[in-house]
């Protein structure tokens, strides 16, 4: 791999060809179930869904059981060399996921041991979401936020901001949206982007051991946006911000548009 010539699944074409549609051949046949448990409990899922820069560390071999969630994912097929760059002399690799059939059904699969969502159901959960997104409908996409958290196994459930980090962006890229995650600006990190044609969701997540505080965290979490003006970076689109809160085993979310300046 050279990040210019690219090779293509013969089983997934020979499959193609011989039913005559589209569907997840290659994952179908190829995941080994430890890469799949030991992502389960990663807690930076969503760096795997977004180009990624290493070093020559990919190739490098590791202890299986303390390999780190790069390699792993180079290593077993599911990133892929995407470009090459030298820096002081030393080869450096910009990786991504292969294609939309290994990542799609990597989603959804650790969607289901994220949060014990059976995967008959997530193309419906998926549609349902989606449209709470286009129509900026904080109640609707509560309680589908809500039915998918009540999913997750009491043994699953980490109290650390990253987690729930993960499972949302997690939940995000089973909608099929392009997400741009832990972007750094002038202003600071903000904890991810998403476009929607002319429209930007701006997002901060907040996290809180405390229930009670969910209504007092999300608000945190909309006046960070504002006062952090992360939004300034896409200012080009119609600006949403997107406050999620976790608080204990409560979710909770609100859209707020920012009004342009007449």
């Amino acid at each position: 791999m050279d990040g210019k010539n690219f090779l293509y699944n013969p089983n997934s074409i020979l499959s193609l060809f011989d039913e005559m549609r589209f569907n997840n051949y290659w994952f179908e046949t190829g995941t080994p179930t430890f890469l799949i448990e030991t992502l389960k409990g990663n807690s930076e899922l969503n760096k795997i869904f977004t180009e990624v820069e290493s070093g020559s560390e990919i190739s490098d071999s590791y202890d299986p059981e303390n390999i780190p969630i790069i390699p792993l994912m180079f290593q077993s097929g599911y990133l892929t060399i995407k470009k090459i760059k030298v820096i002081d002399l030393m080869d450096n690799y910009l990786l991504s996921i292969p294609n939309r059939e290994v990542k799609d059904s990597l989603v959804k699969y650790l969607l289901n041991l994220c949060v014990n969502y059976p995967l008959d159901d997530i193309n419906s959960l998926r549609n349902r979401m989606k449209a709470n997104f286009f129509n900026k409908d904080s109640e609707n996409l509560n309680l589908n936020l809500r039915e998918m958290i009540a999913n997750v196994p009491y043994q699953l459930h980490v109290n650390k901001e990253k987690y729930y980090h993960s499972i949302f962006l997690l939940w995000l890229n089973l909608l099929g949206f392009e997400i741009d995650g832990e972007i750094v600006t002038d202003k600071g990190r903000m904890d991810a982007a998403l476009i929607i044609d002319n429209e930007a969701f701006i997002i901060k997540i907040k996290f809180s051991k405390d229930a009670n505080k969910i209504d007092a965290i999300i608000n945190e979490a909309l006046n960070q946006i504002k006062n952090k003006k992360y939004y300034e970076k896409y200012l080009k689109y119609n600006i949403i911000f997107l406050g999620v809160a976790f608080a204990d085993k409560e979710v909770k979310c609100k859209f707020n548009e920012m009004k342009k300046k007449s």
